[in-house]
């Protein structure tokens, strides 16, 4: 918008009344916070979160249903008596749901869809695309309408009443469309967007300007100036009379104001809100924070809808509303969090100097007992107890960087040029007599009493657990990867693409080379050596002697090896894993875990990830069901997880999950 344009409406400072919210329940998602919508005839609130969980809530905070559907969730959208719902998944599929979220209709879309609204009736579904299209389709799935303009909409919204679609880009394009696609309005906008509202009858039209504040439309398009909020305005709702509005903004604010534009009300949130909506009457605000967090707030003296079958606790109505950044905390009877779903650490002590010495510390973790082991910059390492009490401090070591390796009741602490080997049992180290060269590999053989290494990635050793070398043997080329197998054996695979097994008294037990050359990611697995060729796509197991016992395609490219309990991972940097059996069956194809992810088991054998997003530590099985989840703003340090739990990094403090 011009400067000329605006300046009609201006928020005022001094608000002629002022409104007092109250907190009417809280409640939490499983994952963090995806999207919301609200049906502001029905009274029904729509959440979905990350790990593609959907689920349909009374404003008095009971659930009415819950469905977790197949694939992520990208946009989602609800009419406002509450008959229709649909969603669109990341991979391009179209799902419209009844309100019990049972499935009426599915079908393939796009992959690039950007917005999507529904009908106040939920006779129509508005669909737009990254490449300008937008799409109209009827309650049954059948395509209505298919228009260009001249800039991809994002924001849409159906009006009560009238067969007409509100509409914006990202940025330079606001306007209102028939069914058939013919433009009733458009205007340019000279600002990026955030989001759009519509009152019902569609005589005020909201349109979050980042730079140029809430822009205000009529009916036919006439501009009739911005409301300036004292921020970046994000997201608005407005109310069916276009009498109050609320805002939140990208400086963490939310705000309810009214048509004139005095400021009722002003809250600061620690982060952005993920989604802002005002019912129908403008008597209830819900706020949802990417955490997961989603409040609802009652504008008025007396909650206008009462929870069924369960008495209204002495007070409720007259307490004030928490900030909204802790809401979810709140000590009261309506507000429900599910307590296995967040957690907290038993323990979390200060032990880094600064963040970034968290951040390239290294951990490891026994199980049984557990103990936690953290290798700092300080050339030392330490280990602490299942009760965060320091019992053991390493002498210094020299040399540069950093390695850990447990196995059993051992671990292993090494830099480029020395080691040090620690006992749990006896709870003390023993650093190695003599200095190494170069080590890049290096692995604890607790069954045979051995530690292997690779110096210079050239030449493979076998030491005793006091440190003296056994045997050396030279290789002719640089080693990529090293495993430990059963009888004292071990296998190296080289950058040549070659596997090559050692028994313990350094004899070659065998070979196995690929054609072409390329080089293989390897572990082991009870008595099979399994490889990954990454390029060719294919996870092989190999018998001692590196002869072929299976081997199993895989669908695309993939770098990492991992082995979890009986199973293996060949795992993409796209985010795609494979999961194999001991006997080479792909058993699970999964795009739930980020790259980033580590995986792991629980005693009981459970397979689970460890990961940040959004504000949280995830915790989920394989195929994204959240275990549990821990709200931690910022991504943590460095992270270790297994048997014995999650040992994190947060800021300078070490934190501990137990299993």
């Amino acid at each position: 918008m011009s400067g000329a344009r605006d300046t009609t409406l201006h928020a005022q400072p001094a608000p002629a009344r002022s409104l007092d919210p109250r907190l009417r329940w809280t409640q939490i998602t499983d994952a963090p916070l995806a999207g919301m919508a609200l049906a502001r005839e029905a009274g029904w609130i729509l959440v979905w979160d990350d790990a593609h969980n959907m689920q349909v809530l009374d404003l008095g905070g009971e659930r009415r249903a819950a469905k977790r559907v197949p694939k992520p969730i990208l946009l989602a959208a609800m009419s406002d008596d509450g008959s229709q719902i649909v969603a669109t998944s990341h991979e391009g599929d179209i799902w419209w749901l009844g309100r019990e979220l049972d499935l009426r209709v599915q079908k393939a879309g796009t992959k690039n869809a950007i917005g999507i609204a529904v009908s106040p009736d939920g006779r129509y579904m508005a669909l737009s695309l990254s490449d300008s299209h937008t799409r109209i389709y009827d309650v049954y799935g059948r395509l209505v309408s298919d228009f260009v303009t001249q800039r991809p909409l994002k924001h849409l919204q159906f009006m009560a009443g009238r067969a007409v679609l509100a509409a914006a880009a990202e940025y330079g394009l606001a306007g209102c469309y028939e069914l058939d696609g013919e433009p009733r309005w458009q205007d340019a906008l000279w600002s990026s967007t955030g989001h759009l509202t519509t009152s019902g009858d569609g005589f005020a039209i909201l349109v979050c300007c980042f730079g140029h504040g809430l822009q205000r439309y009529a009916l036919d398009g006439t501009n009739e100036g911005a409301y300036h909020l004292g921020g970046s305005v994000a997201r608005a709702s407005i109310d069916y009379d276009g009498k109050l509005f609320a805002a939140s903004t990208l400086e963490g604010e939310v705000l309810i104001v009214n048509a004139v534009g005095h400021v009722l009300w002003r809250q600061q949130l620690t982060k952005p809100a993920r989604a802002v909506l005002l019912d129908g009457p403008g008597r209830t605000l819900v706020c949802g924070q990417e955490t997961g967090e989603f409040s609802v707030f009652d504008l008025v003296a007396a909650p206008a809808v009462a929870r069924p079958g369960a008495a209204e606790p002495a007070g409720a109505a007259g307490r004030p509303a928490p900030a909204l950044s802790a809401a979810a905390s709140a000590a009261t009877a309506e507000t429900r969090v599910p307590e296995s779903q967040l957690r907290d650490p038993v323990w979390k002590t200060t032990l880094f100097e600064s963040e970034a010495q968290a951040e390239t510390a290294v951990l490891a973790l026994v199980h049984d007992p557990v103990r936690i082991v953290v290798f700092t910059n300080r050339r030392r390492f330490e280990v602490l107890d299942a009760a965060g009490e320091r019992m053991h401090v390493s002498d210094m070591l020299s040399g540069v960087g950093r390695y850990l390796d447990a196995d059993g009741g051992l671990v292993l602490a090494a830099t480029d040029r020395e080691m040090a080997l620690y006992d749990v049992a006896r709870n003390a180290s023993t650093r190695f007599p003599d200095h190494l060269v170069q080590i890049s590999h290096m692995r604890i053989d607790t069954a045979a009493g051995h530690i292997v290494t690779v110096e210079e990635r050239d030449r493979l050793s076998r030491f005793d657990l006091g440190g003296r070398r056994r045997w050396v043997a030279n290789l002719d080329r640089p080693v990529e990867a090293l495993a430990i197998g059963r009888a004292a054996t071990s296998a190296v695979t080289t950058e040549d693409g070659r596997l090559i097994v050692f028994d313990g008294d350094q004899h070659r037990l065998g070979e196995f080379a690929t054609r072409p050359a390329e080089s293989l990611a390897l572990v082991q697995l009870g008595a099979r050596w399994i490889t990954l060729a990454g390029k060719s796509q294919v996870v092989r197991a190999h018998r001692v002697d590196g002869s072929v016992e299976w081997e199993t395609p895989i669908p695309t490219e993939a770098w990492r090896l991992e082995r979890v309990a009986n199973h293996v991972i060949a795992r993409a940097m796209s985010g795609r894993s494979y999961v194999l059996s001991a006997r080479g069956e792909l058993v699970l194809d999964t795009s739930e875990l980020p790259y980033e992810a580590q995986l792991f088991a629980t005693p009981a054998g459970a397979p689970r990830a460890v990961f940040w997003r959004a504000g949280n530590l995830m915790i989920t099985d394989w195929t994204g069901h959240v275990a549990w989840r821990h709200l931690v703003p910022d991504p943590p340090g460095v992270i270790v997880a297994g048997f014995a739990g999650v040992a994190c990094a947060v800021g300078r403090d070490l934190a501990f999950f137990p299993a």
